[in-house]
């Protein structure tokens, strides 16, 4: 049955099951890479906040508002694309560590004098830092389109009858919100009923 919550958090040094070993689940550098897009997603909507309803974000009287929305949105954001990141991660190495069998160790193991755990240990590393990459950038793709979706979805249709800060702050903390809680795909496609 596929679960429509999940509030737990699971950050990138998540682990998967406990058959494959793994070490950490990505470069030191995705925590990076959430913050910049997190940041570059929380002014999409400042900025239509700006053109198309000509509210000015850094006047005092709005600034308390616009800061709610942006920090609520901003956080909800850096934490679901570590929830996405880390399930597509875990996904994509419980299907690609079989795939370094004893044939592939010998393959490569062929004409040099490491012992055969070592070149196992080179391939799935390797295998491990493409599938990181890979969750990362899957990650920030898929929560950038929903956050989007779910901000257009709630300004334009939803609260379209709000005063336009409401309707701004409003959107925003409930797109990231709605990021952070929805299931991400790949629970509702492979979960077993």
């Amino acid at each position: 049955r596929c679960t429509f919550i999940h509030v737990r958090p699971r950050f990138w040094r998540g682990k998967m099951s406990s058959d494959i070993p793994t070490t950490k689940f990505a470069s030191a550098s995705s925590p990076l890479h959430f913050g910049l897009n997190a940041v570059a997603m929380t002014a999409a909507p400042l900025y239509i906040l700006w053109a198309l309803f000509d509210v000015n974000p850094i006047e005092p009287t709005n600034a308390p508002f616009v800061a709610v929305g942006a920090a609520v949105s901003l956080v909800f954001l850096y934490l679901s694309y570590g929830n996405v990141a880390t399930g597509v991660f875990n996904r994509l190495m419980v299907k690609r560590h079989d795939s370094v069998g004893p044939d592939v160790v010998k393959a490569a193991a062929e004409g040099k004098k490491e012992q055969k755990e070592e070149v196992k240990g080179k391939l799935i590393k390797g295998v491990q830092e493409a599938s990181a990459a890979e969750a990362v950038n899957t990650s920030i793709v898929y929560n950038n389109v929903l956050f989007v979706a779910m901000f257009v979805l709630l300004c334009f249709y939803i609260f379209r009858n709000s005063a336009d800060l409401m309707r701004y702050t409003a959107s925003a903390s409930l797109a990231g919100g709605l990021v952070f809680v929805l299931p991400p795909w790949y629970d509702c496609i492979t979960s077993k009923h």
